[in-house]
């Protein structure tokens, strides 16, 4: 759990897909394709094409296309509305790609996000200070590697003229159940300890936009030291829990949502706060100790690093 729980905190995610080279002859998409989106037929097709405009044909097999949502908005900031698809091809394989639509009602080939994991929600929210939609998903993973561990993560993708760029990215939830056995601390009887991290998140404003979030963690230990496999839920009993709120505000100078401004107190350089790592639901673990006053920042470029809370100065 020690290296699962720092993978989470690097927001990391990746999948084992399968191989295929079938390559299929879809030229465009119409508005046509969009009516009936998860007919056999519509489907496939639209498979088929977002495959072969993102280049994942070779593998991806368009053939194992379980579902598509979609969205519209103005994603490239011309005016007209655009259309967003996610595609499920699970398990835990999903690629979002967006179309914009020409004067022959045809659909043109815009980017795309991906690949990612579960797509449970897609929409696209106003963005007024760079005069276009942002695309915000919720995107699940779930692993069973003798733990347990569920996720579900808030993201959203800014279009940057050649790409997409991630603005925000915020656990809404996280389950993880793991055996104090396996973190070679000398545990000879079974230790199940938990994490639960519940997130209220909501979008307020178009102008100069905030998320708001309002959170509890919780963290357990269960009493059974017996149970190899995650015990009942009743075992455990909570050793620490607190209720959080942050806001992240959009910043133009960092063309992302950040918690706050700070300067180096060396360099004079300004950055965005984009994590706290101290407001984690991994607070009370010893392994996280060496997190805890620091920062996850962002740079003019869009450059992410951690620094010490010690050597920045904090911008009113």
């Amino acid at each position: 759990m020690v290296k699962k729980f720092v993978a989470v905190v690097a927001v990391a995610a990746c999948a084992m897909i399968g191989l295929s080279m079938r390559i299929y002859g879809v030229n465009e998409l119409r508005e046509g394709d969009f009516v009936n989106i998860n007919s056999e037929n519509s489907r496939a097709k639209i498979s088929e094409k977002v495959l072969n405009d993102t280049g994942r044909i070779s593998y991806i097999n368009a053939e194992d296309i379980r579902s598509i949502k979609t969205a519209r908005g103005d994603i490239d900031g011309d005016g007209t509305d655009d259309v967003v698809l996610a595609l499920d091809y699970g398990p835990d394989l999903s690629v979002i790609a967006v179309y914009k639509a020409d004067d022959n009602d045809t659909y043109l080939y815009l980017g795309e996000i991906g690949p990612l994991e579960t797509i449970t929600a897609l929409e696209t929210k106003r963005l007024a200070a760079e005069n276009r939609d942002v695309i915000a998903i919720k995107e699940e993973s779930t692993q069973r590697l003798g733990a347990y561990e569920y996720n579900v993560f808030v993201r959203g993708y800014l279009w940057n003229d050649d790409r997409f760029i991630n603005i925000i990215s915020l656990p809404e939830t996280i389950e993880a159940y793991w055996n104090g056995l396996w973190d070679d601390n000398g545990e000879e009887i079974s230790a199940w300890k938990s994490i639960e991290h519940t997130s209220v998140i909501t979008w307020e404003g178009t102008d100069s936009p905030v998320i708001h979030t309002q959170e509890e963690h919780r963290y357990s230990i269960s009493d059974d030291t017996e149970n190899k496999s995650v015990p009942d839920e009743s075992t455990f009993r909570t050793v620490s829990s607190r209720n959080i709120e942050q806001d992240f505000l959009w910043n133009d100078v960092f063309r992302a949502f950040v918690i706050s401004v700070v300067e180096d107190n060396d360099s004079g350089e300004r950055f965005g706060v984009v994590e706290d790592f101290d407001n984690s639901v991994y607070y009370p673990l010893e392994e996280y100790s060496h997190f805890l006053g620091r920062v996850r920042v962002i740079d003019t470029n869009g450059n992410l690093s951690v620094r010490e809370k010690s050597g920045l100065t904090f911008i009113p």
